[in-house]
């Protein structure tokens, strides 16, 4: 006669609540990783902001212009006595502020200056954030130069160099074109924009 053991329900209680409970701790788990992921992202976001929104901005506006481009770091490296750096931005700007060593060609004016610059000639031009400097230096590959253009612009250049920055005024100040780009301007430099040249210009 074969003998069976007797059921014993609170062991079976104790299995079901160990084997519910497993599920319910890896669903705990996956809620604090993505707390702690949230959390990392939102701090990353406030520590840096201003270098992911030049980064973002100046791909952006390089891949509109559709020149060769030059990151701000290697432009700083590849400033070569034969460089000509062309700041692309209006003669205001360029009175603010600009890289030192930069001449003046205004985008508005390409037409006018792009003869300047022959066939071998190696050029580094740049804006505020890339765009106007991107088509010049697409402008000037397709005429046989060794141009490019510096991805996020003067911003993204003093950010990486500050000491680039030749500017007559203290405290020392970028314009930026537009209230809305104020915020992409690296640490101890004041945005200005075009509402606020003139007060600039008359020391005020």
């Amino acid at each position: 006669m074969t003998m069976t053991a007797p059921h014993d329900p609170q062991e079976n209680a104790t299995i079901s609540a160990t084997d519910d409970s497993t599920p319910a701790r890896y669903s705990a788990t996956r809620r604090r990783i993505a707390v702690c992921g949230v959390v990392l992202l939102f701090a990353a976001l406030v520590q840096w902001h201003k270098p992911i929104g030049r980064w973002a901005y100046g791909w952006y506006y390089h891949r509109q212009a559709g020149g060769p481009g030059i990151s701000a770091k290697h432009a700083v490296q590849g400033i070569l006595p034969d460089t000509i750096l062309v700041d692309t931005r209006e003669s205001a700007e360029f009175a603010v502020s600009h890289l030192d060593g930069a001449i003046n060609r205004p985008y508005s004016q390409i037409d006018e200056w792009l003869d300047e610059f022959g066939p071998g000639d190696r050029v580094i031009t740049y804006c505020t954030v890339g765009y106007r400097s991107g088509v010049a230096a697409r402008r000037l590959a397709e005429r046989g130069a060794n141009a490019q253009s510096v991805i996020g612009g003067i911003l993204a250049a003093v950010a990486e160099a500050p000491d680039w920055l030749s500017c007559p005024h203290q405290p020392p100040a970028i314009h930026v074109w537009e209230a809305d780009y104020a915020w992409l301007t690296p640490e101890g430099v004041q945005p200005i924009w075009n509402s606020d040249v003139t007060a600039l210009e008359n020391g005020s």
